[in-house]
């Protein structure tokens, strides 16, 4: 097995595996010696990963996922709580793959979110960003944004649950009970190296969750998918750890192979409009 890959593997198995569904208590990093990773090897490195056999469960779970060609719900319930604090929202979400995106939730007061994706560009504005206006980029320069927001719409598409699992570039390890684990080396929107591992369970042959960590296994963000309905996810929870913030998405009725109006992948015009991948 190559070297990188031996190191974040026990990385992710040490500090991952046990503290992964504990969604709701801060988590204490777990102190890596320095010289346990040579942060001057190449984090992403093709032609060094080894070759892996696909388990069953994962071609089966691929197979099902690449049937469903979107997702649509026309009432999506989200609470956001961070600290003490909380607030509800409500709109709708669609997705069609690969790239058409949009929701669009508000409270009671007024529109508060707009995140959307299509071919060519995502964006998302938010009524209460200390900055003003439309953020947008193309998604070729994704990795230049150093967007951090929860409401990444790029990354929301990803923790839905019904794309295919990339299988390439990737270590999988098949764990004693429950769960198989999809590890890949990744980078974040600021082009920084980070982990991500895809927990599927071997009872559902679902996706359970997805963990983000840095290269010395600290977890950066969980995802937890506890619903599924007709292989739709249905009720997801997003915890972000350095933060201390948790998203809360109760789709209710989600529904996939309804065909949306072309203008909803359109991004709306505003007085004010930053392209993020802009360096």
């Amino acid at each position: 097995m190559n070297q990188l890959f031996l190191i974040i593997t026990l990385l992710v198995i040490s500090s991952v595996s046990v503290a992964v569904f504990k969604l709701y208590v801060f988590y204490t990093p777990i102190s890596i010696p320095a010289q346990t990773i040579n942060l001057e090897t190449p984090i992403i490195n093709e032609s060094k990963v080894d070759t892996v056999e696909i388990p069953q469960i994962i071609k089966n779970l691929n197979e099902t996922n690449s049937k469903i060609t979107g997702l649509t719900c026309d009432r999506l319930h989200i609470v956001i709580r961070e600290g003490v604090f909380s607030f509800s929202l409500k709109g709708y979400l669609r997705y069609e793959k690969e790239k058409n995106f949009r929701m669009i939730v508000g409270s009671m007061l007024a529109k508060e979110l707009d995140l959307g994706s299509n071919n060519q560009v995502f964006w998302f504005w938010s009524r209460k960003n200390k900055d003003p206006g439309l953020f947008y980029a193309k998604h070729e320069d994704y990795f230049k944004t150093r967007l951090k927001t929860p409401f990444n719409p790029v990354w929301i598409m990803k923790s839905l649950g019904i794309d295919v699992i990339d299988t390439q570039n990737v270590k999988i390890i098949d764990e004693p009970g429950k769960n198989i684990m999809v590890i890949q080396l990744t980078k974040n929107a600021s082009s920084i190296p980070i982990v991500s591992t895809t927990f599927i369970d071997k009872t559902t042959s679902k996706i359970r969750s997805i963990v983000t960590t840095d290269t010395q296994g600290k977890i950066l963000i969980s995802i937890e998918i506890k619903e599924y309905e007709n292989n739709l996810p249905r009720h997801i929870v997003y915890t972000w750890f350095e933060e201390n913030k948790i998203m809360e998405f109760k789709l209710i009725n989600p529904r996939t192979g309804n065909k949306s109006n072309p203008q909803l992948w359109e991004m709306p015009n505003m007085d004010q409009e930053t392209d993020m991948g802009i360096e």
